[in-house]
């Protein structure tokens, strides 16, 4: 992982604005340098962030891919669980395997947030 990328994660995670985190980037992509060597001069990047946006990190909420499946797993769970009170009787196909796709589809949320946050393109 890049160090721009690093910096720019760590950054987020502190609560720095899009601008700042724009700025900062500016600063670092102008001094020339490749990664090894601003990892060198600036130190590891959540060093750099953590002297830029000193203080507790910012919560951060969590993202629209996170909601997506924790809803569908929470879902899941409502028809697995309550379904053969109406007629859809997921547990006759699965069997035991019926709680699986909630858990499978709470676990996507979560990587798929991860990998949204880590995919998204720093400011400009």
């Amino acid at each position: 992982m890049s160090y721009a990328r690093r910096l720019t994660m760590a950054l987020r995670a502190r609560g720095a604005s899009e601008e700042m985190i724009a700025d900062v980037l500016r600063t670092t992509a102008g001094r020339g340098l490749d990664d090894a060597e601003l990892r060198q001069e600036l130190g590891r990047p959540e060093e750099y962030a953590d002297a830029l946006v000193p203080g507790p990190r910012k919560a951060r909420k969590a993202g629209p891919v996170l909601y997506a499946g924790v809803l569908a797993g929470a879902a899941w769970l409502m028809v697995a669980m309550f379904g053969p009170a109406v007629g859809w009787d997921v547990r006759a196909g699965l069997g035991p395997l019926a709680l699986w796709p909630a858990v499978g589809l709470l676990v996507l949320g979560v990587l798929g947030q991860l990998a949204a946050d880590y995919f998204r393109a720093p400011p400009r």
